[in-house]
């Protein structure tokens, strides 16, 4: 027993000592590192400088990037529609037929780098539609619950959501704006789309008329109903009045809930005539912006890092080949 702790006590002072010569050893190293830093002061200074305006000079001659940020809102169903116009758009545009077809020509094309869309992701979106195919609000949180943004992300899901970024990038100011309008116009200019909004802009004609028609009919039973009230005093609104044009007899708040859901529906037919009757809606623009490079893109940072790595490396090799030589 009394060994055994002997032995304990042996291990741990070699484990100590060998602690504090790795700790000796990584403080002289540091020293020394420290000492031939200020040595060599001066010239890790001048290169650190020269770096600078080495850095500086090249990102003054580098080419600057632009982008544009469009949010849009999809009508009509036209979500994959405006994405897959998008993939066409990036894949044809070497294709001189295409860029004639776009009104484009490959001079104003130099300024263009690419187009992108990608959903803007708002759970409230999913929740909704998954409400009105569930009609149940619990089992739909849990629904939603199950998903995460990665699953949401994928191409399936963008019908779900009512918003999305559509993001310019450009290496040139000019021509810009035109090709970004001519863009728009190739995928606004849709056969199809056109003729579907042109059907429902006249189905909504045809149904705002009918219910104005019948908001005026409605308004005339009330006018009947009111002034019966005022003949007999003893009458309640909840009791049936009859109605000599209808067949039916249409109690007084039957007749204002059919009143304010007539007044919904032409509300809602008129929020699509003025704001849905476009295969899409440009909800934000942030006009052209100067592309901003993070600090490891910036040459003014980076240069005189690598000059000091390099030169440092440089040094350290030639001393540890002196070492060598000497040993």
């Amino acid at each position: 027993m009394i060994e055994d702790n002997k032995e304990e006590e042996i291990d741990l002072s070699v484990i100590l000592k060998t602690f504090k010569k790795i700790f000796i050893w990584c403080l002289e190293l540091f020293l020394s590192v420290l000492t031939f830093y200020k040595k060599k002061a001066l010239l890790f200074i001048g290169i650190i400088v020269l770096g600078v305006v080495i850095g500086y000079f090249l990102d003054k001659r580098a080419p600057k990037q632009y982008y544009q940020e469009i949010i849009i809102e999809p009508n009509v169903g036209s979500t994959s529609y405006i994405y897959n116009s998008i993939d066409i758009i990036n894949s044809n545009l070497n294709n001189d037929n295409f860029i004639q077809k776009l009104n484009l020509t490959r001079e104003q094309l130099i300024a263009f780098e690419k187009v992108q869309i990608e959903p803007i992701i708002q759970s409230r979106d999913v929740l909704d539609i998954l409400q009105d195919k569930y009609e149940d609000k619990n089992r739909a949180y849990n629904i939603l619950f199950d998903f995460n943004n990665k699953i949401l992300e994928d191409e399936k899901y963008i019908d779900f959501y009512k918003r999305h970024k559509i993001t310019f990038k450009f290496n040139q100011k000019d021509s810009s704006n035109i090709i970004k309008n001519q863009f728009f116009k190739y995928i606004l200019n849709n056969e199809y789309y056109k003729e579907k909004i042109n059907f429902l802009l006249r189905e909504i004609e045809r149904k705002v008329k009918l219910n104005r028609k019948s908001l005026e009919f409605i308004d005339y039973y009330l006018i009947n109903i009111n002034n019966n009230l005022k003949v007999n005093k003893t009458l309640s609104s909840r009791e049936i009045i009859n109605l000599n044009l209808v067949s039916d007899n249409i109690d007084f708040s039957s007749l204002l809930e059919y009143k304010n859901n007539i007044m919904d529906m032409i509300e809602n037919d008129n929020h699509f005539k003025f704001f849905e009757s476009k295969i899409f809606n440009i909800i934000i623009d942030t006009d052209l912006l100067e592309e901003k490079k993070s600090l490891i893109d910036k040459k003014i940072i980076t240069i005189p890092i690598f000059i000091f790595i390099v030169i440092s490396t440089l040094f350290f090799m030639i001393y540890n080949f002196r070492k060598l030589i000497l040993f």
